[in-house]
């Protein structure tokens, strides 16, 4: 539904455990996602990962 809508949005999931969503998503979508772990740190961590490869301002990650 999201590649229908908007095709050039980027999905950020911030769960735990990311890795079955990630799976998930990259199976059967083809819509630009990235997933971050719940953790506090996690999100400090990744941060500067995300606004490198999106658009995503940081100030609104964490």
């Amino acid at each position: 539904m999201i590649e229908d809508l908007c095709p050039d949005a980027w999905v950020i999931s911030y769960v735990n455990p990311t890795n079955f969503v990630v799976d998930a998503v990259r199976r059967v979508t083809k819509v630009k996602f990235i997933a971050i772990c719940d953790t506090s740190s996690g999100c400090y961590e990744n941060s500067p990962t995300v606004v490198k490869y999106t658009s995503v301002r940081e100030e609104i990650l964490c």
